[in-house]
């Protein structure tokens, strides 16, 4: 699967150049149980397309495309490429290699997908993987998360916190009628009457002055999942 891949490909990509060389190929191959020396090595590169990464370098470095051919990875070759770019992109801005990014490298990271892919996220897909991380990752995203933002599978399943959160995000835009991307205690009960929760202004209020954290007199979509039992 394509995220095997990514993560086995990741191991010895150890400068997050995206590329291997035959030493590093070397050793990943070897951890799969292939152990092939330089000459076998060279044969086994010599299949790859002529219009392959590793062609048009001169032989000097594979990419995580070439990976996939070499795999026989069941994956079509413009997913392999929408990968290779995801994982640029992450490691230009996980410069520590730490395996992951906070909430303004994602946006930031989300803007450079944008520009190579042409794929753009919405504040709510945005605000959906961030709470997720949240809950299981201290706010930070790791390098899954990132690529699932964009529809691509990862090869992790999705969890029953997925779907509540993508209930609460539908719920969100519909109380936040002006999409500020926050709402006000007035806004959050209304929404609660709407969606079937009995609570009084009153108990509206208490319930908001609880997860408004920085008193701004409103919450944001985060805030608004505590709300809902959403931790």
């Amino acid at each position: 699967r394509l995220f095997e891949a990514q993560a086995a490909f990741s191991t010895m990509d150890e400068d997050g150049s995206c590329s291997l060389d035959f030493e590093e190929l070397q050793d990943v191959l070897e951890k799969m149980g292939v152990v092939l020396d330089v000459v076998g090595l060279k044969v086994l590169l010599s299949e790859l397309p002529d219009n392959s990464d590793y062609m048009k370098n001169g032989g000097e470095t594979i990419s995580f495309v070439d990976f996939c051919d070499l795999m026989d990875v069941d994956v079509s070759n413009s997913a392999a490429q929408k990968m290779q770019v995801a994982m640029k992109i992450f490691y230009t801005f996980d410069m520590d290699r730490s395996g992951d990014i906070d909430a303004d490298e994602l946006r930031l990271a989300v803007k450079e997908m944008a520009i190579h892919t042409g794929q753009h996220v919405t504040e709510g897909e945005l605000q959906a993987a961030l709470h997720i991380a949240g809950e299981e990752n201290e706010g930070k995203l790791s390098l899954p998360y990132f690529v699932a933002t964009f529809g691509m599978d990862t090869g992790m399943k999705e969890t029953a916190l997925d779907d509540a959160v993508d209930i609460a995000w539908q719920a969100f835009e519909s109380i936040d009628a002006d999409h500020r991307g926050d709402i006000t205690p007035e806004e959050l009960a209304q929404g609660l009457k709407e969606l079937g929760i009995s609570h009084d202004f009153e108990q509206c209020k208490r319930m908001f002055a609880e997860v408004d954290s920085d008193g701004s007199g409103q919450i944001d979509f985060m805030e608004f999942c505590k709300v809902v039992g959403i931790h």
